[in-house]
């Protein structure tokens, strides 16, 4: 298994001998990165010692690793300075895959910008950093259709509200710029929602696989309004396959303020409605 290569770097051998990798993930995701045991066990079958280890662990020698991968570091976006300070410092003591430029780059979406510079098609995007007003594009966005604000920093969907009034957008915005964050403005895709999205996996500059979520059998449940735990500030749109109905749950995920542990759906006699339990710590909701 060969490694990506950053600027500067070689391409080597990861997994021989007996290297030692570690797979870096962070202690909210330990519990819940339901693919972490089968990548441990691809390691492991590659003739390599691994451990899962979490990147904020003072306790870690990072040192005594041959690679660390990132995983499932899935707190970054609300520590982003801290971990990118991790991130630097790791590079120096380990190979650090993906690498320190690539972490750089992507770890924040304004990398859309040059995405788009190079002639890939993107979805059309503002961003607006603090002190910037944003009142003119979300006026025009929403002449063509509801509009998605997120900051440019996040994942998961953490604090990414769809809008259909000005107010509305507006006031979440004037929060994320109060915090110092970079806003992206964007048009709401409808067609993601009936035509899903694939993502496409690249390693060693080949494609090696690709993934769909959603599809044209998908059933979108919106909830609005509705409380799990901490209150829903606003609607979500949720696209849950047919193959999630067929096992009875769907992913872990996060709904607009509420940590969801699992989704459970049951179909109902309309093909186009779906009835999902959302269970969280706090309780049960279910939401039509």
């Amino acid at each position: 298994m060969n490694t990506n290569v950053g600027p500067g770097e070689t391409r080597g051998p990861v997994m021989s001998g007996d290297r030692h990798v570690a797979l870096v993930s962070c202690v909210e995701a330990l519990d819940v990165d339901y693919d972490m045991d089968l990548v441990r066990e691809a390691v492991d079958r590659a003739g390599a010692r691994v451990q899962v280890v979490s990147w904020d662990d003072p306790t870690v020698d990072w040192t005594a690793f041959d690679v660390a991968v990132i995983r499932s570091t899935w707190d970054y976006h609300r520590r982003f300075d801290e971990f990118m300070a991790w991130v630097r410092s790791t590079a120096v003591s380990t190979q650090l895959l993906n690498p320190l430029a690539i972490l750089e780059w992507n770890t924040d979406k304004r990398y859309l910008s040059d995405l788009e510079s190079a002639g890939f098609p993107v979805v059309p995007t503002r961003f607006v950093p603090p002190g910037h007003d944003a009142i003119a594009d979300v006026r025009r966005l929403l002449e063509q259709g509801d509009i998605v604000v997120k900051p440019s920093i996040s994942a998961g969907s953490n604090d990414t509200e769809r809008h259909d009034s000005v107010d509305e957008a507006m006031k979440q915005i004037e929060g994320l710029h109060a915090a110092g964050r970079t806003v992206m403005v964007q048009p709401y895709m409808e067609r993601v929602d009936v035509e899903g999205e694939t993502g496409r996996s690249v390693a060693h500059r080949r494609r090696s696989h690709h993934h769909r979520t959603g599809n044209d059998r998908a059933i979108v449940v919106r909830v609005i309004g509705r409380r799990c735990g901490r209150s829903i500030r606003a609607r979500r749109t949720v696209a849950v396959t047919t193959s999630a109905i067929e096992r009875g749950a769907t992913n872990h995920g996060q709904l607009r303020g509420c940590s969801v542990e699992a989704v459970h759906v049951r179909s109902t006699q309309d093909p186009g409605v779906a009835v999902v339990s959302i269970h969280d710590d706090r309780g049960t909701t279910d939401v039509e």
